[in-house]
This record gives C-alpha cells, structure tokens and sequence, in this order.
C-alpha cells in the first residue's frame, strides 16, 4: 500500500544531515576498535502527486538520496542507495479502476566487513539494484460482486566482490591477527520472482439460511533463485599458521608455515512453481451466528538444474464460528479449527 495522487497537488521536500562532530562517541582504551563512528549521515526525499486528469488521472513521483559512512574501528565504510518510485492511478469509468507502480533502488557498499582486524583490502564490495512492479485491476461488476487481478514482479541482485578482485587470493595472517591482500570470498545471488493474484468476491442476501461473503481466489507464482559462492582462485590462505622442523636445517632450527583452505564453493539453482486457489465465505445466521468456513490448497513444485526435487499438494481447511450471546455485541464467543502451511521458499 502505497501513497497516491489526488486532485489536488501535493509534496515533501526533506532532509536529514548528521557528521562525527553531531554525535558522541565513548573514548578509552577499552572501547579502541570497537566503537562504531558515523562520519557522515545524509538522506534527502522529494515528492510530489497530483492530477493528471480531474477525477480520472492521478500520479505519484517519489525520489530519494541516501548516503552515510561509518567505521567499526577500521576501514571506512560508505554505502550509497538512490532510490526512485512512480506510480498512476486511472479512474477508467465508474467501475473500473487500474493502478500501476514500479519502484528502482540499489546499495553500492564499499568497505563491507571491514573493522579493526579487516582492512580495506580485505573486505567486499556490495552492488545490489533491484526493481520491484505491481499492476492492478478491480471492476465492480455489479452492486453485489466485485473483481480483483493484480500482477507483481521483482527482479534483482545482490553481489559481494572482493575488493582486490577474483584473480588474486585472500590471507589471514596468524602473528598479526590481521586479514590481508584480499577478501577471502565472494558471494551472488540472483532473485526473481513474478505472481498473479486474482480474486472474486459475492455477496448474496439471504440465500441458504442466512447473507453470504463469498470469496474465491487463485494465485501464479513462478521464483528463481540462484547462489553462487566460493574463494577469489579457489583457496585463501592462513599465514604463520603454525611451526614446523625444517628438514633441511640444523635441528633446533623451525619455520612457520601456511594452511591453504581450497573447495568449499557452491552454485545453486532453483525455481519455484506455485498453484494456490481458496474459496471462503462469511455466513451470517440470523443475528447471532457468524460462521467462516473455508479451503485452501497449494500446488508446489520445486525445480534445480537436475529436474524436480519438491512436490506437496497440501489442503488447508479451516472453520470458525462467533456466537453473539445477547445480540448487542457485547459479549461474543468465538472457536475457531485451521490447518496451516509454510510458504514455500527456494
């Protein structure tokens, strides 16, 4: 749910501003590389709504800018995201209204991870856009039955490159404690996912025993997902892990020596097929009985690149009943049965 134009033009202008010398911070040699610091801090929006056409046409602009960098006692941290949204509003005719929306932002961090043992060098760098849309239609189609259709889609990454690239490999270096030359892994994720909801609601004014709310549904979703993780080269390294006997050396001689951790990556990909439908209904005896009884099934399907790996067709039943005692709405007595499932996620 979102904000909308009118017909009359409306805005916001704001911002927020703050650097290290607006904020306080604990000092002592117990706090050293471990006190967070904001260097700087801004977050600017504009807004603005109106009528395109009175009474017919609307629209709704928003936009904004925020930045802010920050230590955790290391490297400095800066993390950048503008972000836009659009939206319109049509008033097609006196029972028709469609309204569409489509939002874009992204977080380009530099300096993730870093803190008093993880320099710069050593850290990743987060680029990560992503839009998001929906498109929706609800028709009165008469005094007694209204329909709703509505599209939504996001589609996005979220990628964290070592700084020093993937040609060179990272270090951890026992003596000093410190991370060097290169962040030790990286990580993307890609994420799609498109659905249709669609959905129609009845009202029937004494019919079998009583005034009905029926409600029937249905849903489309289609998700993908994929992770892709692993180290810059295919090892990082541990320094001065360890002393060893040189052979080669008088015996009382020893070096230290380095642990190479190699493997360890992964690249999954799925997708995720999904067929809801419900029907409901708000039944209303007399004036004391309310009864909501209710069905829901779900047809998941889950896919990797080797061919379906998930299959569940769960039916979800539910049943309540409100008793109103005296009819004033005072005091009401309520029971309620339902079976219920987790979504399905990739």
């Amino acid at each position: 749910v979102t904000k909308s134009g009118g017909n009359e033009f409306k805005g916001l202008v704001d911002a927020y501003y703050s650097n290290d010398s607006l904020s306080d911070s604990f000092s002592g040699e117990e706090f050293a590389g471990l006190n967070p610091q904001t260097k700087s801090f801004i977050d600017t929006t504009a807004q603005i709504g109106g009528p395109i056409t009175q009474d017919k046409l609307w629209f709704f602009v928003s936009g904004q800018y925020f930045k802010t960098e920050n230590s955790d006692g290391g490297p400095i941290r800066t993390e950048e995201s503008p972000r836009a949204f659009g939206k319109l509003s049509w008033q097609a005719n006196e029972h028709n209204n469609i309204e569409g929306w489509l939002e874009w932002d992204r977080y380009d961090i530099v300096g993730r991870g870093g803190d008093a043992v993880t320099p710069l060098e050593a850290t990743v760098t987060e680029d990560a856009p992503e839009y998001v849309g929906n498109l929706s239609w609800r028709s009165i189609l008469s005094e007694n039955t209204i329909l709703n259709v509505s599209y939504g889609g996001y589609d996005g990454y979220y990628y964290l490159d070592p700084q020093g690239g993937y040609d060179l490999a990272g270090r951890y270096d026992g003596l000093t404690g410190l991370y060097n030359t290169n962040a030790n892994y990286y990580y993307l994720a890609d994420r799609q996912r498109n659905q249709i909801v669609a959905s129609l609601s009845h009202f029937a004014d004494n019919f079998i025993k009583g005034d009905h709310d029926f409600k029937f549904g249905m849903e489309i979703e289609r998700s993908t997902v994929r992770n892709r993780y692993g180290y810059p080269t295919g090892v990082w390294f541990y320094d001065n892990y360890g002393v060893a006997d040189d052979p080669g050396t008088p015996e009382e001689d020893e070096v230290s020596y380095s642990i190479g951790y190699l493997g360890g990556s992964y690249d999954l990909d799925a997708t995720n097929k999904r067929l809801s439908a419900f029907v409901q209904d708000t039944w209303r005896i007399g004036e004391h009985v309310t009864i909501n009884p209710g069905v829901r099934i779900d047809l998941n399907r889950g896919d990797v690149t080797g061919g379906e790996v998930f299959a569940t067709n769960p039916v979800a039943p539910r049943l309540g009943i409100a008793w109103d005692l005296k009819g004033d709405g005072r005091s009401l007595l309520k029971a309620h049965y339902g079976r219920y499932y987790e979504a399905l996620f990739g």
